[in-house]
């Protein structure tokens, strides 16, 4: 897991005031607060980092201050925590699932379970009669970093509301690499609009780089072989000084669910919510391609990708393939990854020159909920 960005709150002597039996059970209970949410105080700011289950809250009263956290999902709290704020350097808050260090103290760690938490979800914040709510949005990384055809290193993602509506690249102000020994850190040189993706987005870092930290003096090879092999990518918007009302980050490539390291006590949600299951209906969809539908010039010895908008089974020759222009099934090796939900489609042979393809996936291949896949289908183009 990557080093997280947001810096750790400091615990301070309020230790002493912090309640005891102030948490609350664990069984769910219908969410109070309106469906619509209040939104945010000034002064205060709901940070999420939904692919890590992590949430930071600062600006809440004095330090002491019992404030409750919740995440609800179709109207029912699956996560939960209520402690003393501790100082920070934005104020008084809790930093739930960041990974304390020593014993964890109360705000630390989710209560009874750690939620699984989704794009949708909403961050309820509850500081006596006052209430803050944001709404969980979709910005995820969608496959691993790449080299350019030009030696940049491109990492592509997906960025949303959780309706759909999407999030503008230019409005993600908080890319950012730092590598395993948190002694380089840089930002994007720029982030563009993934061509032929709804709503996706591209971080492209190009040499020499825009080099924030180089502790360890790397060379510009050993930065881009970091940047290509190691986790340590964010992105999302809000995270600038001073805090805004609302922070969405993704760190990391991957989503890792569960307690952090330090809040081992507090297990993992079950796959239903205690006493009120949660219906998954919703069908995965496909979020990215490649090649992109309508391409042409494609070079012969491509492979053909997919990436889904969550984890999916029953991939395979059957369910994903290409046909030629006479309809005759392309043999090649189909093959996924289930930390980026994407497939690969690798032929034995390098295809045929100026000739159209289509690619299809079918509904045999569902989510784990069995959720079918809507049948997709597109096509493409070879170089001469």
């Amino acid at each position: 897991m990557s080093q997280r960005i947001r810096p750790t709150i400091r615990r301070a002597a309020v230790c002493a005031a912090m309640l005891a039996g102030a948490g609350v059970g664990a069984s769910p209970v219908p969410a109070w607060a309106s469906l619509t949410g209040p939104g945010v105080d000034p002064g205060h700011n709901i940070t999420v980092f939904h692919n890590l289950d992590f949430v930071a809250v600062s600006g809440y009263g004095q330090a002491g201050t019992v404030i409750t956290v919740e995440v609800i999902r179709n109207n029912v709290r699956i996560g939960t925590v209520t402690a003393p704020t501790v100082d920070g350097p934005e104020g008084p808050g809790l930093e739930i699932n960041h990974g304390p260090e020593g014993a964890p103290l109360p705000g630390d760690c989710w209560e009874e379970v750690t939620p699984d938490i989704r794009p949708g979800d909403r961050i309820v914040v509850t500081q006596g009669a006052d209430t803050d709510e944001v709404t969980v949005d979709d910005i995820r990384f969608t496959g691993a970093p790449v080299a350019g055809a030009s030696g940049e290193v491109l990492v592509r993602g997906i960025a949303q509301r959780a309706d759909g509506t999407p999030i503008a690249p230019s409005a993600l102000d908080s890319g950012e690499f730092r590598d395993d020994t948190g002694d380089l850190r840089l930002a994007p040189s720029k982030v563009e609009a993934t061509p032929g993706v709804a709503n996706g987005f591209t971080m492209r870092y190009t040499a020499p780089y825009n080099v924030e930290r180089n502790g360890n003096n790397l060379s510009l090879a050993q930065i881009q072989s970091a940047l290509l092999t190691q986790n340590g990518h964010a992105t999302g918007f809000g995270h600038v000084d001073p805090l805004p009302l609302e922070t969405m980050i993704v760190d990391g490539i991957a989503d890792i669910p569960g307690p952090a390291a330090g809040c081992e006590g507090s297990p993992a949600a079950p796959a239903t919510v205690p006493g009120t299951p949660v219906t998954d209906t919703v069908a995965p969809t496909v979020i990215g391609r490649s090649p992109a539908s309508g391409a042409r010039n494609v070079a012969r010895a491509s492979n053909v990708t997919a990436t889904f908008s969550e984890a999916v089974t029953e991939v395979g020759g059957n369910t994903f393939r290409v046909t030629n222009n006479r309809g005759a099934v392309v043999a090649a090796t189909v093959s996924y990854n289930d930390v980026t939900h994407t497939a690969t489609l690798d032929p034995n042979a390098n295809l045929n020159a100026n000739a159209v393809y289509s690619v299809t996936l079918t509904s045999g291949i569902t989510d784990l909920a069995t959720n079918p896949l809507t049948t997709t289908a597109w096509t493409f183009k070879t170089a001469r």
